[in-house]
């Protein structure tokens, strides 16, 4: 049986975060989902989670593709560790910091990340 590992914030779960789920499911029979904690969000990027970390795991909990749940530690996590295939995703903020064996790519962009890109301060000219 191959496990593969995917730490990833689910804050607002949106249909990016599905998809790449849902690649991570492809990588072998069983998916672990690694949530991020409310102090790791903030940290990674720079604003609280809108979703407490309880109501995350729940929702996680509740995915189809997903088989076991746990709060994400980078310092327990280690890539193959336990033959473990960890996953990370391409330039995203709220990604491991563990070295990965597969740096999964989002193939559609989520209406939270298209929204913070369309609500960014605008540069003024000098």
């Amino acid at each position: 049986m191959r496990r593969v590992y995917l730490a990833c914030a689910l804050d607002m779960i949106n249909v990016g975060d599905l998809d790449l789920i849902a690649q991570a499911r492809h990588y072998g029979d069983r998916l672990v989902l690694g949530v991020l904690s409310d102090e790791d969000v903030q940290r990674r990027t720079g604003r609280a989670p809108v979703m407490d970390l309880a109501s995350r795991l729940e929702v996680a909990r509740h995915l189809r593709a997903v088989d076991e749940v746990v709060v994400h530690d980078d310092t327990v996590v280690s890539a193959g560790d336990d033959g473990t295939t960890i996953l990370t995703v391409a330039q995203q903020s709220d990604g491991p910091g563990i070295d990965a064996h597969v740096v999964l790519r989002p193939r559609v962009i989520s209406r939270s990340r298209a929204l913070r890109r369309a609500l960014r301060p605008v540069p003024q000219p000098a």
